[in-house]
């Protein structure tokens, strides 16, 4: 296994946390109680929210950096900050790393 195949399963299960984190707080703005209907126990969506978020958020930081450790993609750390001129992909990088910087400003004014 290579380390860009590495990057991209980390970056797989990113998306699939931040998209079981969306669904998750869906279901807190609608104000399910799942005490009242299925599965009639009490289950604390907040925190499973906030849990899965920073998960998402750990895995999502790791994703670009281990790219570092190809030998093939010729990335250097600021590519990975500022990927503007990044060897490979330059806009495609630049949205992901827009995506993890607005990711990081969610979860740091959340508080």
């Amino acid at each position: 296994m290579t380390a860009i195949e590495l990057s991209s399963y980390f970056g797989l299960a990113a998306m699939t946390l931040l998209t079981f984190t969306i669904l998750i707080g869906l279901v807190m703005a609608v104000k399910y109680n799942p005490v009242r209907s299925w599965p009639h126990r009490r289950i604390n969506t907040f925190k499973i929210h906030n849990w899965t978020a920073y998960i998402a958020l750990t895995i999502a930081s790791i994703h670009p950096l281990i790219i570092l450790f190809s030998s093939t993609a010729k990335f250097t750390f600021l590519d990975i900050l500022f990927p503007v001129n990044a060897p490979k992909q330059p806009w495609i990088n630049v949205l992901g790393a827009l995506s993890l910087y607005s990711l990081v400003f969610v979860v740091l004014t959340s508080y």
